[in-house]
């Protein structure tokens, strides 16, 4: 995946909300909430991470978006890496 069709995932929308979602879950203060207040916060979340997607889109210079774009790789890579070492993990816990 390159930076610009991840930035596209996440101003669509489902990319937004499955971001924001999978970053709420893990944190203790938002599993405190009540089922409304956790909808609410990642309703507000998506929001904001897929208008700050599409400002970048939008108002980033593209020679700024492709020195990024490096940068972007290395990311995706390690969380890429980190995710399948995590289903392997729940698959089997002895890896």
């Amino acid at each position: 995946m390159t930076l610009a069709q991840f930035l596209v995932l996440l101003a669509s929308g489902a990319g937004a909300a499955a971001v924001a979602s999978f970053a709420l879950e893990r944190m203790d203060w938002f599993q405190s909430m009540t089922p409304e207040q956790k909808s609410n916060i990642v309703l507000a979340f998506s929001l904001a991470i897929a208008l700050a997607a599409f400002a970048v889109i939008r108002y980033v210079p593209a020679n700024v978006l492709q020195e990024l774009a490096v940068w972007f790789q290395v990311v995706y890579s390690v969380i890429v890496v980190w995710l399948t070492t995590q289903i392997a993990h729940r698959i089997d816990p002895a890896v």
